[in-house]
Parts: C-alpha cells; structure tokens; sequence
C-alpha cells in the first residue's frame, strides 16, 4: 500500500497571471544585412559573427561593451535598422604649429606634423592624403574650412576618433532616412518583432538620428542612452548641438553621455550594460567606473559646461574614472526614470493578477481592499529596493463604495485610488563638511 492509496491529492496550478515587464534588457539598433529578421536576441557576440557580423561591426562594438561589464545583462536585443544615411563626420581642426594631428579610421593611423605657418587649410590637405593613403572605404572632402570624412556605402560605417579632441572641432552629421525609413520607423518595426527591452542603444550617432530616436522614445515607457563624440557639447559659445537639442526640448527618457571614442568603445552601451542588471531604485548611476572605456580629459571649464546642458560623461576623480551625473537630458536622474516606470508596470500588473486571479473583486468596500492592498504591496517593494523612502510613511486614499457614483459601479470601473509616496534619492556630494581639530 502506498500513501496514495490513502491520501491522493490533485494537484492543479493556475500559473495564469500578466507578465512582469523587464527593466535591463538593452536593444541595440543597427543597421546591417545580414538577415530580415528584425530583431534578433543574442547572449554573446560569437552568435553574432556566426549570424554574419564582423567583429567590427558597430553592432558588435556595442554589444561587446554591453557584455564586458560586471555585472552584464543576461541578453542583448539587437534590432535591424531597416535604412540610415551613410555616416558622416566632419573635422575642423584648430590651426597650431609644430603640432601632430591624427586621426584613426577603423583602427588604423593618419598622422600629420602641421609644421610652421599652419593654418587650417594647409592642416585639412595634409590630412585628407594622409586619410586617403589609410583605403578605407570613406570619402574625404576638402571644404578648405573644413573637412568631411563619409562612408562610401550606408553599410561602410567606420570607427573614428582623433587623438586629441582639443585640436579638433568634432560632429557627427550623419543624416536621418527620415520618411518610412527613419530611425523612428525602425525603433516602431523593432517593437512589432520583439517588445521585451528596455533600454535604446543606436550605433548611428548623427545629431539628426538622435534627435529623431529621443523624440520616438519620448512616447514609450523606455529610455535611450547613447554616448556623442560631438566636441560643440562642451562648448559653451553654441546653443544648437546634440546636448543642448535635447536638453532644450526636455527629453526625460534620453541620457546623453560625452565620450570622443564614442563611435569604438560606444561608451553609453557600455554604461547601460553595467547598470541595467540592478534593480530600479537600487542605485544611482553617478560614480560607476566602465570597463573598456577610457577616462576624458576635460577642463573645469568643459565639465561646468556639459553638466550645464545635462549631459553626463565620464572622468578621473581622485584616481578613479567614474561616471558623473547620471541624468536625463530633461535634468532628471536616470533613476528615478526607472523608477517611476517599474512602479506604473507593477501597479499594473499587481492589479491585473488579482482580478485575473479572483476570477471576480466584488463592488464592495471589502473589494477596493482587494485593490488597495495590491497598490501597498507595489510600494512597499519598492521601499525594500530602496526607491522609496519609509519616512514619511507613504499614503493611500480610496473611496468608500457609497461615494462612488452609479455611472462609475455601473462601468464597474473603481475611481480616485491615491497613492502618495517619496522617492529615497541618493547622495551625489556632501558639502559643506565643518570639521573642527583641536589640541
């Protein structure tokens, strides 16, 4: 005789419920071939070489400085752009003499020696033989005043820095499609294929794509973090660049970062990738230090500047090469951002497992408990994750069944739940620190 024989339970699972929407999977969007499918989800960047990528394909750049974090995400959403502009840069050097100039395409060197009398035409010519002589797939233009360095191909994009971005004026200009085949459109055909990420990160860095990308994002409860090499960022002298664009037209979803390697070691992705594996609330992203990205140089001047248009970056402070600020171009933390976002998801999805779940919250006093009690546990979560503070102690209105007008019971719709709470914030500087010695 076995126990069963007396006690023979059946067991039966209602794993039914909504699903918990994520907050750390990055989507990285890029232009390629390789295949038509238009989203694709990859845990390494072997799969991606094997799929038809190059290792230096900027998709896998940044994918790559995603997955070189610790903590990393567990996967990476890359999504197809259907169509970009060919990428284009253009240089304006600043006139020195005796001074050497390079710049580096694909890895590779073009150096030149202004020698004396340099001016910025003599300093243009030089270099386009020098880039020329590299046969890279590039076009160099010799505008006298300036030069242009573009993509022979939309598929030919190119990594490029300079190697001292204080002899150069620096600016991506590469333009957006546009039409139905825009960065906009391609972030909308990426969604129909696959909506579980959080985080936009394009490889196209134009000041155009961008701008294009916040304004899609803006109308989606996700963010974009993306890093700009563009040097008029910290330029105080100019009011129209991608920093200050953005922080004009109050993008609360978009983190900008400077960064002069920005097309290599795609700093933003690399910043996105270290930070999304945490939970919202859990962290602020100010001090964090990037694998495989380098410290800027920057002036005071230059940092007062770039904080000034609420774009971040990353520098050496007492020896270490951190993250600062870790905000939206709008002027808000990222993490609050994230914030409010996971505690609208998991209000919703609270609620809806529980009126799933109870197969019927009756119209009652006892039944807006129901209700209620989902809404305190969503915040109280959120005080154990540290996104909410417990002091003052959050607040929760709701009305009587008896007030709630026939219109509405007959809907049955539940009206004026409100839930008051106080982010916990973090602590970015501590001044002034008083201390008195004495003897």
């Amino acid at each position: 005789m076995s126990l069963s024989d007396i006690v023979n339970p059946v067991i039966t699972t209602d794993a039914s419920g909504p699903t918990s929407t994520g907050f750390g999977i990055p989507m990285v969007l890029t232009y390629h071939t390789n295949y038509v499918d238009r989203a694709r989800s990859y845990t390494n960047t072997t799969d991606m070489v094997t799929d038809g990528f190059t290792a230096t394909d900027p998709g896998v750049l940044a994918v790559g400085a995603i997955f070189s974090q610790t903590p990393r995400p567990k996967r990476v959403i890359v999504g197809r752009a259907a169509n970009d502009g060919k990428m284009k840069i253009t240089l304006t050097p600043v006139a020195l003499d005796d001074t050497d100039y390079a710049v580096t395409i694909n890895g590779q060197e073009a150096t030149i020696d202004s020698g004396t009398s340099a001016t910025v035409a003599t300093i243009i010519a030089a270099l386009k033989v020098a880039i020329d002589a590299l046969s890279e797939n590039v076009l160099v233009t010799d505008n006298t005043t300036t030069m242009d360095i573009e993509a022979v191909a939309i598929a030919d994009v190119f990594t490029i820095f300079v190697n001292d971005h204080a002899l150069f004026k620096y600016e991506d200009v590469t333009p957006d499609a546009g039409g139905t085949s825009g960065i906009a459109d391609d972030i909308a055909d990426v969604i129909l294929a696959n909506d579980d990420w959080y985080c936009l990160i394009p490889t196209n860095k134009g000041k155009a794509v961008l701008t294009a990308a916040a304004v899609a994002i803006e109308a989606l409860k996700k963010i974009m973090v993306v890093s700009s090499a563009d040097t008029e960022i910290y330029d105080s002298g100019v009011s129209d660049d991608i920093a200050s664009t953005l922080q004009t037209a109050n993008y609360a979803r978009t983190a900008l970062m400077f960064h002069p390697k920005a097309s290599s070691q795609f700093a933003g992705a690399a910043w996105a990738g270290k930070l999304l594996p945490y939970d919202p609330g859990s962290i602020t992203w100010m001090f964090w230090e990037l694998n495989g990205v380098d410290a800027t140089t920057l002036t005071d001047a230059q940092e007062t500047t770039i904080k000034g248009k609420d774009c971040n970056y990353n520098s050496t402070l007492a020896g270490l090469a951190i993250t600062r600020w870790g905000g939206m171009s709008s002027g808000t933390y990222i993490d609050l951002t994230r914030s409010s976002d996971w505690t609208f998801a998991r209000l919703q999805e609270y609620i809806l497992g529980v009126l799933v779940g109870a197969k019927k919250v009756p119209f009652t006093d006892a039944g807006v408990q129901v209700v209620v009690t989902q809404c305190r546990a969503v915040i109280e979560e959120g005080i154990r994750k540290g996104m909410f503070a417990d002091s003052p102690a959050p607040t929760y209105q709701f009305p009587l069944v008896a007030d709630v007008s026939t219109d509405q019971k007959q809907a049955r719709n539940l009206p004026d739940i409100q839930i008051t709470a106080t982010f916990a914030g973090a602590i970015h500087s501590v001044d002034p620190l008083n201390v008195q010695l004495s003897v």
